[in-house]
């Protein structure tokens, strides 16, 4: 337009559409864009219409109505399987809980059976033992541990306190490792939203048309004329309209 705008906006360009806020050499054939927009409505069909992708000029220009569609389904059908396969293993776990609580009521019973026929047997060796042996084996049982000196006089030994657990910085100098935090790249799948893999893929499209290296290379460009000069604003947005259907 005019030489100086490639695409029209309804927002911003002032100088381009109205003369009172143009200036030379725009001024005198202004207007040549109108903010005026062109309005179309259309009913919603709930079998036909699933989504509505607004993004700007810089993903239409590197991919296609098909293909924006096409990496909008894949990412819901990735999201869809993998609920279901979540759903799928938390049955699958309460099955196992199941059948190992039923295992352990029937193991438990045989077990009471078995104590209460040793309780006479121990019983009978108790009152067998001497006092000095009983004190002896109660004090072994509290933590504390007996030996026999020279003389075969039996020697009672303190308990030792545990030692206290390793602390997280000990347990990384043990191991001689240092542990780094992992950040997640940009789009990824563990925390991408599917405007976030539109415009993922729309940058890897620009990445392969410049020739650059990876993707992480053409985000570290810094913001302005090095960064424009690759490509136009990507920006996406992916409205739900299984919420507008009735």
């Amino acid at each position: 337009v005019a030489g100086s705008l490639a695409v029209t906006r309804a927002l911003g360009d002032a100088y381009l559409k109205t003369p009172l806020l143009s200036f030379f050499p725009y001024k005198r054939h202004a207007p040549y864009i109108t903010a005026r927009p062109e309005v179309n409505c259309r009913p919603i069909v709930k079998e036909g219409d699933k989504v509505l992708i607004l993004a700007t000029d810089g993903v239409w220009e590197r991919a296609s109505g098909e293909d924006v569609l096409r990496w909008v389904r894949t990412f819901y059908a990735e999201r869809i399987a993998e609920a279901e396969r979540r759903n799928n293993i938390g049955r699958l776990s309460k099955i196992d809980n199941h059948t190992s609580e039923d295992g352990n009521d029937s193991g438990g019973k045989k077990d009471d059976d078995s104590v209460d026929s040793q309780q006479p047997q121990m019983q009978e060796q108790e009152q067998s033992q001497s006092p000095k042996t009983r004190s002896d084996n109660a004090s072994v049982a509290n933590g504390a541990s007996a030996s026999v000196d020279a003389n075969g006089n039996r020697k009672r030994d303190m308990p030792s306190s545990p030692s206290p657990p390793p602390t997280a910085a000990k347990r990384r100098k043990l191991s001689g490792r240092t542990t780094t935090r992992r950040v997640a790249p940009f789009g990824s799948r563990r925390n991408s939203t599917v405007a976030d893999v539109i415009v993922r893929r729309v940058l890897n499209k620009v990445r392969r048309a410049r020739n650059i290296s990876s993707l992480h290379a053409l985000m570290s460009l810094p913001p302005g004329r090095a960064r424009r000069s690759k490509h136009d604003d990507i920006t996406a947005c992916v409205v739900d309209l299984s919420a507008f259907v009735s």
